[in-house]
């Protein structure tokens, strides 16, 4: 069937905004949605989706274009963050990332229903697929083939921000100016890295502690940080990100250690030693075109120091 221009009819279905309440629709309904590879344009519906079917949520962010690895920053069509619902990677060798989940348009619904008389998690009706993809919706091979190419110059990305209230018109325009001062701050640090690196022929290690879920601890200042940074802004393998610098000597609780994770770019799956996740710590996506992923910013533990006497709980 001929839809036509598919950016006619995003513009003229009905608006989802951010703050509506919605409900994930029964398992059945979501499932006629799906093609064979249980996707809808090309976004998989995850097996750890599946225990939100029937249940309401609030949208956290609507979705108009994600930064994808490696690839900069793509359009991404009828698409939504619930507030609160991250994948726990269950069907995914246990994956740590914690990624927000992408919900489309068709799997959700803004309707009156009588939630009464559901199940919180729906059962697939017969004939439908018994397997649900295990294709994980965060990495980047998944999300080319469900996004596009977007330019920085097209202004319609930004318009349908301020349409579904993910900023204000202001907002976009602060968000515009940051993004090019962290692109030029980002240039010059990458400057002062590549001297320094010359300078200090190495990375230097710090001896670290292990840490808990609920330990408070401190960021340490940028000169320490920078002491374990490689020309490349790592640490075995771990990007310190630059909007990661504003955290320098400001306080956080661990959310959790992460020892695997699947990696985005190239899919393969790591085991991670002595990194952490920070409660409420995630990527405001302004430096990357406004992102709305909210990524969380993985910690090495040399990065980090902890207070002690303070732990979740403590007085």
């Amino acid at each position: 069937m001929d839809t036509g221009n598919p950016r006619k009819a995003t513009w003229a279905s009905p608006t989802i905004r951010v703050g509506d309440t919605v409900q994930v629709r029964n398992l059945e309904d979501i499932v006629q949605t799906l093609d064979n590879a249980s996707c809808t344009e090309n976004l998989p519906f995850m097996p750890e989706m599946q225990l939100y079917c029937g249940k309401t949520f609030t949208v956290s962010r609507c979705v108009n274009r994600v930064l994808v690895e490696g690839h900069g920053i793509r359009r991404l069509r009828d698409s939504f963050i619930l507030e609160g619902v991250r994948c726990d990677g269950a069907s995914h060798n246990g994956c740590q990332r914690s990624c927000s989940v992408l919900w489309k348009k068709g799997w959700l619904t803004i309707e009156q229903v009588n939630r009464a008389a559901q199940s919180p998690l729906s059962q697939v009706p017969s004939g439908a697929p018994c397997h649900l993809s295990l294709q994980c919706q965060g990495l980047a091979k998944t999300l080319i083939g469900a996004t596009e190419p977007l330019s920085a110059l097209d202004m319609g990305q930004y318009l349908m921000d301020v349409r579904h209230g993910n900023y204000s018109f202001f907002g976009v325009l602060l968000m515009l100016v940051k993004m090019l001062t962290d692109r030029l701050a980002w240039k010059l640090r990458r400057a002062w890295r590549s001297i320094w690196a010359r300078k200090a022929g190495q990375s230097q290690a710090v001896q670290t502690l292990p840490l808990m879920p609920g330990d408070t601890v401190e960021v340490r200042s940028a000169r320490e940080i920078q002491a374990t940074l490689n020309k490349d802004a790592k640490l075995q393998g771990i990007l310190f990100a630059d909007p990661m610098w504003i955290c320098c000597k400001k306080q956080f609780r661990v959310l959790r250690a992460v020892e695997r994770v699947f990696v985005e770019d190239s899919g393969a799956f790591r085991k991670l030693r002595d990194t952490y996740l920070l409660e409420n710590v995630t990527c405001d996506g302004r430096t990357f075109r406004g992102c709305p992923r909210n990524c969380y910013w993985y910690w090495k533990g040399a990065w980090l120091k902890k207070v002690e006497g303070k732990h979740e709980g403590s007085t």
